[in-house]
């Protein structure tokens, strides 16, 4: 039986970025949908940090009531980070022994209690201005990026979205281990989001759904420290229309280049072949971030069409849009997500407009 349902491509950060680093990483990581088999405790800190940082946002009104309301919440919330953090494979905090504490720290349960009780009067100034009103709670979202075209979607989550003050404010919480003495970030820090691709994807969402209304997002930064728990910052980043202009013809090249690269290996895929003639590796970004997690694959294979699975120390683990962005909530099904960018036919390049 045929189906009815329009297949449909869906781009978010991740995927793009991926491109943007490397097309084999690309290949690997969204066409393979391998990914290294280790615990990242950076990851996993943050992904509590994210959790805990929902129930104080969703329970502000309770936050300055008593001191009493005031630790319900916040113990509410660190249940909320344990959960997360133990979900993640690491020890619930009444298992973790002197010597894992030392190799987790500063990213340990007990620092991110601290760091909870310490953010709850950080962020009183904005939680209790009559002009606050929380939105939404890891909102996701999917916007097209040309108005003639509704089978390609940039896609993504907003950690919160809160009214402040006559804008509509989207917030991307942070955490980092980058200290400095004075002022508690270092720069390349605060400076990251200045150009980040994330962070304008996020602007564009948010004027496509409140116009003149977007005030720009807000990264939510905290830092993780091991005696130092009160380092807190709020880094406000707006796009121009000009900058968003640009931001929509860079994905598009993006999107033409995963598209072309597609078709390119649909081609010539030949497992037998000495090498695989698409998605090229892009040597001079294997050092980045600490060293690309799949170089010593590329290191010894030159055609990855010959591995039938993954190589020790990977597993295959499908970056999907419905489980992250979770698009049920936006009305899309599930059929039309099986039609993935990896599997979709290739379309010609075209020149695309600015919406």
């Amino acid at each position: 039986m045929t189906s009815n349902v329009k297949p449909l491509e869906f781009f978010d950060n991740t995927r793009l970025n991926a491109l943007r680093e490397c097309e084999r990483k690309y290949y690997y990581r969204h066409v393979r949908h391998w990914a290294p088999d280790a615990k990242k405790p950076a990851l996993a800190f943050g992904s509590a940090w994210h959790s805990a940082m929902d129930i104080l946002w969703g329970r502000t009104a309770e936050l300055y009531q008593s001191k009493q309301s005031t630790r319900v919440v916040i113990d509410a919330a660190y249940e909320a980070f344990i959960a997360e953090w133990t979900k993640s494979g690491f020890p619930h905090p009444d298992e973790l022994g002197p010597d894992e504490l030392d190799d987790l720290a500063p990213r340990t349960p007990q620092v991110a209690l601290e760091m909870l009780h310490a953010y709850v009067p950080a962020r009183q100034h904005i939680f209790t201005d009559p002009s606050f009103k929380l939105l939404a709670i890891e909102k996701p979202f999917a916007v097209t990026l040309a108005p003639d075209d509704d089978t390609t979607w940039y896609i993504g989550r907003l950690d919160k979205v809160f009214s402040y003050r006559s804008r509509v404010i989207g917030m991307e919480t942070k955490t980092t281990t980058s200290y400095k003495k004075d002022g508690y970030f270092r720069s390349d820090f605060v400076d990251d989001f200045m150009l980040s691709s994330q962070i304008t994807g996020y602007n564009y969402a948010l004027r496509m759904e409140y116009g003149d209304l977007s005030g720009g997002i807000w990264i939510d930064g905290a830092l993780v420290h091991k005696s130092i728990h009160e380092g807190f910052i709020i880094i406000p980043e707006a796009r121009s229309h000009d900058a968003l202009d640009e931001f929509l013809w860079t994905v598009w090249t993006h999107i033409d280049s995963i598209r072309g690269n597609l078709k390119a290996l649909e081609e010539r895929r030949d497992p037998s072949a000495s090498y695989m003639a698409a998605f090229p590796k892009r040597t001079t970004a294997c050092g980045n971030y600490g060293g690309c997690p799949f170089r010593s694959i590329c290191s010894v294979v030159a055609n990855p069409e010959k591995l039938t699975e993954p190589p020790l120390g990977f597993i295959e683990s499908r970056w999907s849009p419905f489980e992250i962005v979770d698009l049920k909530k936006l009305g899309f099904s599930a059929e039309q997500d099986a039609i993935s960018v990896a599997s979709s036919p290739a379309a010609p390049t075209q020149e695309h407009r600015p919406v």
